[in-house]
C-alpha cells in the first residue's frame, strides 16, 4: 500500500478562463470584475453606508493594477485563509443563515449572490496573474494581506514544493513598502486605508491585458478609456437595483403578497410611478469607477465616474422608456420563487421606444473616441477612412429597407393589425410567420439575487400567447425575471444551469400573484393589461428589426 497526496494543480485556479471565454464574442471582463464585487456587496451588506471603487492603472510598459475596494467589514488571518480556499463556500464558512427582513427584501437584493467559494479566484486569476487581498476588521490594529501569485503557485508545483502555502502578513494601516508607495497608483490605496476603519481592497497586477484591451497598446490612451466606459455600462446594467434599490412596483407586490391583511391599493394598474419606495432592509450601494494611464510616475485620469448616474445602460433606458408596466409574482412548485414585471414601449408616431442594448458611449467619449472596426496595427489613415465611411452610411438609407407606416384602420382578418414590411420597389410582404418563429424576441432578461446573469433569457412564459392580432404589441414588452436562491446558476453566474425557461411554461407547476391574491385566469389578467397599452401608441408601424430585439450582452 502507498499513500497518496492530491494536491489541485494551480490550474484549478485559472479553470475560469475557459467558462468566461466560451462566451465568445462579448466581451466577458466586465463579468469576472463582478465576481469580485459581488464580494465587497456582502462585505459591506450590514453598513448604513455602502462603498464600493473600482480602480484601473496602466503603464505603457504592460505592467498594471486593477483594485475593487470597500468599506466593509473585512477579514481576519482565519476568513482570508477561508477566503483562500477554493471551493469553500460561504456557507462552509459558517455564514449565518437569511433573516426574515433580508428573506423580505424585494427581488431578493440581499448581497448573499456569492455561493461557491470559487468564483473571486478564478476571475481574479483571468483579470490578472496575481490577487493580493488587504483587509482590516473594525477594531482591530493592523492590517492583514495575503497574495497568491500564479507565476509563484505554478513553479512550486514544478519544483514538487508544497504550493497552496503562503503567508499571511499583518502590518500597520497604511505601510506599504518603500517602493510601492513611490507607485502613484499604490499610494492612493495606501491613502485608501487611512480613510476607512474596516475595509477590503481586492489588488489583481500583471493583468491580462489582451481581455481588457482587446489587443490595443497599452499606451493607447483612448483604448483605456473605452475599457473604462465598456465596464462602466454593463456594471451600470449588472448592479441596476444594488444601485438605485428595488423597483416600487415589486416591492409593492413583493409586501402584498406576505401579508393577507393589506389595505387595498388605490393605485393605477399599470402606470409606472416615477419613483420607489424605500425599504427598511436595504441600503443601496454607491459605486465609482477610475481608469488612469501611468505617465512619469504621475497618473493621468482618463475616466471618473459614478456608475449609479449613468443613464444610458440598458435597464435605466427600459425604465425611462416605458409607459406601463405588469408587475407579477410566480411560485414554481418544486423549484422557488420568481418576482417578474413587463414593461411596455409604445410606438410615439415618430419612433418605437423600445429600447436598444447596444451601449452608448457618447456621454464619456469623443467622436474621434468612440469604438470602431480598427485593427490594432491600422494607421491613423485607415482608421480616419473607415470613420468617413460609417458617417456617409449613416447619412444614406440601405436599398431595401424602406418602410411603410401602418395605421389602426389596416386590420387582418381576424381583426390584427397587418405587419408588413415594402422593399425600395414598393411591393409588400406579410412577414408575421417570420417575426412569430423569430429567435430574436426574447421578453425577459433574469436576475439572481438581483443581480444580472447576463447570458440567460426568457423568450416565453405560459400567460403570453403569441398571435397574429398580438403581435406588433408583443415586440413592444421588454420584462426582467427576479430569481431566489432556490434556482441554480453555474459558478461564474454566467447562466443559470436550471431551466428557467420550461419552468415558466409549466402551467401546472406555477402560481401566479397579482396584487394582493393569487391569480387564476393570468392570461385574461395580461390580455387586459395589453389591450390598455394600445392607448399609448400614436400609431403602427413595422420596422426591420426593433432596436431592442436582442438583450443578451454583447
Amino acid at each position: 500500500t502507498r499513500k497518496v497526496k492530491y494536491t489541485p494543480h494551480p490550474k484549478a485556479y485559472t479553470a475560469g478562463e475557459f467558462n468566461y471565454l466560451e462566451e465568445d464574442g462579448k466581451k466577458p471582463y466586465a463579468y469576472a470584475v463582478a465576481e469580485l464585487i459581488d464580494n465587497s456587496l456582502w462585505g459591506t451588506h450590514n453598513n448604513d453606508w455602502r462603498k464600493i471603487e473600482l480602480r484601473i492603472a496602466i503603464e505603457p510598459t504592460g505592467k498594471s493594477y486593477l483594485a475593487v475596494l470597500d468599506n466593509g467589514s473585512g477579514m481576519n488571518a482565519k476568513e482570508l485563509e477561508e477566503w483562500a480556499t477554493l471551493a469553500l463556500s460561504p456557507d462552509d464558512r459558517d455564514r449565518p443563515p437569511a433573516s426574515d427582513q433580508e428573506r423580505n427584501i424585494s427581488q431578493f437584493l440581499n448581497s448573499r449572490i456569492s455561493k461557491f467559494g470559487v468564483g473571486s479566484k478564478q476571475a481574479g486569476y483571468f483579470i490578472g496573474k496575481s490577487i493580493r487581498m488587504v483587509t482590516k476588521k473594525q477594531h482591530h490594529p493592523g492590517v492583514n494581506e495575503l497574495e497568491i501569485d500564479m507565476d509563484k503557485l505554478e513553479e512550486r508545483a514544478k519544483r514538487k514544493q508544497e504550493v497552496y502555502e503562503d503567508t499571511v502578513l499583518s502590518r500597520p494601516v497604511g505601510e506599504w513598502e518603500k517602493a510601492e508607495m513611490n507607485n502613484p497608483f499604490l499610494k492612493g490605496l495606501a491613502d485608501f486605508e487611512k480613510e476607512h476603519t474596516s475595509f477590503t481592497i481586492a489588488l489583481i497586477s500583471k493583468l491580462n491585458l489582451k481581455y481588457l484591451l482587446y489587443g490595443a497598446s497599452p499606451n493607447d490612451s483612448v483604448a483605456i478609456k473605452r475599457a473604462g466606459v465598456s465596464l462602466l455600462r454593463k456594471l451600470a446594467h449588472i448592479y441596476y437595483f444594488y444601485l438605485h434599490g428595488p423597483d416600487i412596483e415589486l416591492t409593492k407586490l413583493a409586501v402584498a403578497t406576505s401579508s393577507s391583511t393589506s389595505a387595498p391599493s388605490n393605485s393605477i394598474e399599470g402606470i409606472r410611478p416615477d419613483t420607489a419606495a424605500p425599504t427598511s432592509a436595504f441600503t443601496a450601494v454607491s459605486m465609482k469607477i477610475m481608469c488612469c494611464k501611468v505617465v512619469n510616475n504621475s497618473l493621468e485620469l482618463l475616466l471618473n465616474a459614478d456608475i449609479k448616474n449613468d443613464k444610458h445602460n440598458y435597464e435605466a433606458k427600459m425604465i425611462a422608456n416605458s409607459c406601463a408596466s405588469f408587475p407579477f409574482k410566480a411560485e414554481v412548485t418544486g423549484r422557488g420563487t420568481v418576482f417578474g414585471i413587463l414593461r411596455y414601449f409604445p410606438y410615439n408616431g415618430v419612433s418605437e421606444t423600445v429600447p436598444d442594448s447596444r451601449a452608448d458611449e457618447a456621454e464619456y467619449l469623443s467622436e474621434d473616441e468612440t469604438e470602431t472596426d480598427e485593427e490594432p496595427n491600422e494607421s491613423a489613415q485607415q482608421r480616419n477612412g473607415k470613420k468617413k465611411s460609417k458617417r456617409k452610411e449613416k447619412r444614406t438609407p440601405a436599398k431595401g429597407t424602406g418602410r411603410r407606416e401602418i395605421t389602426n384602420g389596416d386590420v387582418t382578418a381576424d381583426g390584427g393589425p397587418v405587419s408588413r414590411s415594402s422593399n425600395a420597389n414598393g411591393s409588400q410582404e406579410d412577414t408575421n410567420a417570420e417575426v412569430l418563429d423569430s429567435e430574436d424576441m426574447k421578453l425577459f432578461e433574469c436576475f439572481f439575487q438581483g443581480r444580472l446573469v447576463p447570458f440567460t433569457e426568457v423568450k416565453e412564459i405560459s400567460f403570453i400567447k403569441r398571435t397574429t392580432k398580438s403581435l406588433q404589441q408583443l415586440r413592444r414588452l421588454r420584462g426582467s425575471l427576479f430569481f431566489d436562491d432556490a434556482f441554480q446558476i453555474t459558478r461564474e453566474k454566467l447562466k443559470f444551469t436550471d431551466d428557467v425557461q420550461s419552468a415558466l411554461m409549466n402551467k401546472d407547476n406555477v402560481r401566479y400573484f397579482r396584487e394582493r391574491q393569487a391569480v387564476r385566469d393570468m392570461p385574461k389578467a395580461f390580455a387586459k393589461f395589453l389591450s390598455n397599452c394600445a392607448t399609448y401608441d400614436k400609431t403602427f408601424e413595422l420596422t426591420d428589426s426593433f432596436p431592442g430585439e436582442n438583450i443578451c450582452a454583447k
